[in-house]
């Protein structure tokens, strides 16, 4: 019984789906590059606005050599980045081979596919929600903020202006993971810096023709690129043994049943599980990376790629739930789509609104209630209670809670306010019943020598007044106001007034 019960435990999908930790389970993977503008990487920097409306950067890096050059923009939009990349980092630096970025929508857009294969640069992406996919703009995104950071408040306020000057002191400076400054590896010579003049250093090569110059920067580059892969290499193996051992490798095969973890939600979500409910199958893997492609086991959807550390793999006896939970911060209205039923909205003692039927057509409203055309109906007010205009009746602002019941009576519809719609038989006689009542009361307290013949008659003779007052007064006809509306300058007409609050049109 124990391993019985242990077993069924550890198979429940929502301890699963929301007690499973995050945990790094894929180990470290370098991206390589072979030389300068070999591999490009782009990506965007949000920075608050300053002065100038500048809100965000466009970080370009060169993977090999570090090399890096920023450019603040207004927006992300595509058309900005494909006119940044062409006029201000291909006809400086020439064209990469390849340009690796992460999947948003300003770089996988059709203007920049179009424009990278017109030019003969391949494109990559990263996985979803892996930022370490595109580790050189990240770093340096982590390095120039540190260093607008450390402005004072005055050149924060301009903080644009002084990006230029501190991306230069960026690429001037040796580099930890290569040895090398990113200037010198791009362009084979330290650049020039008033702190040379200062000094009375410099950096200058003289040599006699341009033949040996060539010859000894080539002689140069290639110790230096050497040097620097070397660094590099060692750099990246003392970071991955120290990244992996904090993970919990498991190598997954095809047909693995998984969970995929539950990215993109917005609002709070602290009670919301880490793990989706819904399985997806394993059917393929890249190769060389820890990033595999899934389907999901119904067969109904498309085929997602995920990082590993996206993924946990679960056994066939998993209990998990029919539905994923929504994570969403609202509660959706109980929609009604049969169109053959009415909903009756109800007035305390006064007004009753029936409103028109769900159209079956409506697509995007589908989940809420759609406004529709509502009447008033305006009931007898009693002889010892005080009239309520018409006037106030429309002014009033009243919520109109929805009634649990729906009536199937069929409303006559009619002008503006004075609507009058034909009430149901047992309405009819309570209201009959009622007036009987009153009429037969009031006799017996006048004359109690008259027989119950007589009041009878009387009663039947006074209702038949009632009934016609009530239907003189329910077809009178309210004046509309009149104002005026200028559809153009200088031309004035009458025109009703037609007010919608709450999906009740109400027509002055």
């Amino acid at each position: 019984m124990t391993k019985h019960v242990e077993q069924y435990i550890k198979n429940c999908g929502e301890c699963i789906t929301r007690k499973s930790p995050n945990q790094r389970t894929a180990p470290l993977h370098q991206i390589t590059s072979r030389g300068p503008m070999d591999l490009v990487c782009i990506d965007f920097l949000s920075i608050e606005a300053d002065s100038k409306g500048m809100n965000s950067v466009l970080v370009v890096t060169d993977h090999f050599t570090r090399y890096a050059q920023a450019f603040p923009t207004k927006n992300q939009k595509a058309q900005t980045v494909a006119k940044i990349l062409v006029d201000k980092f291909f006809v400086h630096y020439g064209l990469p081979t390849r340009i690796h970025s992460d999947q948003g929508r300003d770089f996988e857009s059709r203007l920049i596919q179009d424009l990278l294969k017109m030019m003969g640069v391949r494109k990559s992406r990263t996985s979803p929600y892996h930022p370490q996919g595109d580790p050189q703009p990240e770093r340096f995104n982590r390095t120039l903020l540190s260093m607008l950071g450390t402005l004072t408040p005055e050149k924060k306020r301009q903080w644009s202006q002084h990006v230029p000057y501190l991306v230069h002191a960026y690429n001037s400076t040796k580099c930890d993971s290569t040895g090398y400054s990113p200037y010198y590896l791009m362009f084979g010579r330290e650049a020039k810096l008033p702190v040379d003049l200062c000094f009375g250093t410099s950096t200058d090569r003289k040599v006699d023709s341009h033949s040996r110059y060539v010859v000894k920067l080539k002689e140069d580059l290639q110790k230096a690129y050497q040097l620097a892969s070397e660094t590099a290499d060692k750099s990246h193996l003392k970071n991955k043994k120290s990244y992996d051992k904090r993970v919990g490798f498991q190598s997954l095969e095809i047909g693995d049943r998984v969970l995929l973890r539950n990215l993109g939600l917005k609002g709070k979500h602290k009670l919301q599980p880490r793990w989706s409910s819904t399985p997806y199958l394993v059917v393929g893997k890249m190769p060389n990376l820890p990033v595999y492609k899934l389907r999901p086991e119904n067969g109904k959807g498309s085929v997602k790629t995920l990082h590993r550390d996206h993924i946990l793999p679960i056994g066939q006896l998993v209990r998990l739930p029919q539905t994923d939970v929504t994570p969403d911060s609202y509660v959706r209205a109980r929609t009604r789509t049969d169109t053959s039923r009415k909903q009756t909205l109800t007035l305390p003692d006064t007004q009753t609104v029936n409103p028109e039927p769900l159209s079956s057509d409506s697509s995007s409203d589908s989940d809420y209630y759609r406004p529709a055309r509502t009447f008033y109906k305006l009931r007898e007010t009693p002889v010892d209670r005080p009239t309520v205009p018409v006037s106030e009746v429309m002014q009033e602002e009243v919520d109109i809670p929805l009634s649990e019941e729906s009536s199937d009576d069929d409303v006559e519809e009619g002008p503006s306010l004075n609507v009058a719609t034909e009430s149901d038989g047992d309405h009819d006689e309570a209201e009959q019943e009622s007036s009987e009542e009153s009429e037969s009361d009031t006799n017996e307290n006048q004359d109690d020598s008259v027989d119950r013949s007589a009041k009878e008659v009387d009663a039947n003779e006074a209702q038949e007044q009632l009934v016609d007052h009530t239907e003189t007064r329910s077809k009178r006809t309210v004046k509309p106001v009149v104002r005026l509306t200028y559809d153009e300058p200088g031309k004035a007409r009458d025109q009703p007034i037609t007010i919608i609050h709450r999906g009740v049109v109400i027509k002055i």
